[in-house]
């Protein structure tokens, strides 16, 4: 008899983690019609968090998001991993 292997429950923060990137990929779809003169995109991928366990996935999930603004035509696409609250801001300026 084969057993089932279940994945392990996901965390309040991969919870998260996914509602942020699915809330980004919906605005992305109602973001092409829009026109604008140069469209510019910072995409931050955090996966060091102070109080919580490395998260495996927001690398890959920054990348890939980054790359989907990329296909879209954007003209700037900055893409920044692990960023402190300074940088973090520093980037958004």
């Amino acid at each position: 008899m084969v057993g089932l292997i279940l994945p392990a429950p996901m965390s309040r923060l991969q919870r998260l983690a996914g509602r942020v990137a699915l809330a980004i990929a919906l605005m992305l779809a109602a973001a092409t019609t829009a026109q604008a003169d140069k469209r510019v995109a910072l995409v931050l991928g955090v996966s060091n968090y102070q109080s919580v366990a490395r998260l495996a996935n927001p690398d890959s999930d920054a990348a890939a998001i980054s790359d989907v603004f990329k296909r879209m035509g954007f003209d700037i696409v900055e893409l920044r991993r692990d960023l402190g609250v300074i940088e973090m801001r520093r980037a958004v300026r």
